[in-house]
């Protein structure tokens, strides 16, 4: 058997104990046999040349770690697990206690619509008449297409759409005639509904009917309530083309005296006969209940007027003035 020569200071290092004295058995820490050397070379000398014994995990063991550990304390975490349970309950019923005590704060009502809805969006509303250029249709007529337009806004948005509408209900012959004439002149009725119905009155309403009702306006006075002048001025009025100021100064001047001389006192004086009705309505009224309370007043006194000096300064300067003399 050939041998290999060492020299004599060379050393294998020794291998390193295993730390677990429990699962291996400790490998001597042995360095060169040197009585085996020099000249031959014995692998036996070498350290961990020989295997050792297999090695084997012990009963209950699996690796470094023992099967068997020491029993869980279960009472211990039930009681931490109750505590804890106790402690949130108590920072819910704080945080409830909390919220009960503040305001409550209401939702934002629902925004205003500075326009109201087109009134005539969810009804359904018939056609208008035809007219067909009697003296006797006109006012019925115009009365009827006004309503419409009113409860139909949303399709009406200018002037001159409404007079479109007038003209698409004028029956063939001198009202389609006339209309047409219009359109094909350009004429300047057609972009004002106000001017175009004054046009269309005096086109086809009867002469001696206008004549008679501006007669029967100058006519026209109040004798009972507002309400019932109210209603007859507006139906006569309707047969005339009257601008707005007209038609106040009319109606003024049918008015009792009583009521004209309470309106007088108006500072902020309303600029339409819509804006003036129910001003004078409230006029009339309160002066009614005033005279129906001053003839209650009258009978308690035996049908006589208590003469007030303090307030009748036209009687006050010439009134007799008595002295009492003391005996």
């Amino acid at each position: 058997m050939a041998t290999t020569s060492v020299p004599a200071d060379y050393n294998f290092p020794a291998q390193p104990p295993v730390t677990n004295p429990d699962l291996y058995n400790p490998v001597p820490t042995v360095g060169i046999d040197y009585a085996h050397l020099p000249g031959t070379f014995d692998p036996a000398a070498i350290p961990g040349a020989n295997p050792g014994p297999n090695i084997v995990p012990a009963p209950g063991q699996i690796g470094s770690v023992p099967i068997n550990q020491p029993p869980v304390d279960l009472s211990n975490i039930i009681s931490m697990l109750a505590q804890n349970q106790t402690s949130l309950q108590a920072s819910l019923l704080d945080v409830m206690a909390e919220v009960a005590r503040r305001p409550v704060v209401q939702a934002p009502p629902p925004p205003v619509l500075s326009n109201p809805p087109p009134r005539g969006n969810s009804i359904k509303l018939r056609n208008a008449r035809i007219f067909n250029g009697k003296h006797s249709e006109v006012t019925p007529f115009i009365s009827e297409i006004k309503r419409l337009i009113e409860f139909n806004a949303s399709s009406f948005p200018d002037d001159h759409t409404k007079v479109l509408f007038v003209g698409l209900n004028l029956k063939d012959g001198i009202p389609v005639e006339w209309f047409n004439h219009l359109e094909q002149s350009g004429s300047s009725l057609l972009w004002n509904f106000n001017n175009f119905l004054a046009a269309f009155r005096k086109k086809f309403a009867d002469p001696s009917l206008i004549t008679t009702a501006d007669q029967r306006l100058d006519q026209l006075k109040q004798t009972g309530s507002v309400h019932y002048y109210l209603t007859s001025f507006m139906e006569i009025a309707s047969h005339l083309d009257m601008t707005e100021q007209t038609k106040i100064s009319r109606f003024m001047k049918g008015l009792k005296p009583t009521v004209k001389d309470a309106l007088v006192m108006i500072v902020n004086r309303p600029t339409t006969l819509e804006e003036w009705e129910p001003l004078v309505i409230s006029i009339d009224t309160n002066l009614h209940q005033r005279e129906i309370e001053r003839k209650i007043e009258e009978k308690l006194n035996g049908g006589k007027k208590k003469k007030d000096w303090n307030f009748n300064t036209s009687n006050s300067a010439t009134a007799p003035h008595h002295m009492v003399l003391s005996p």
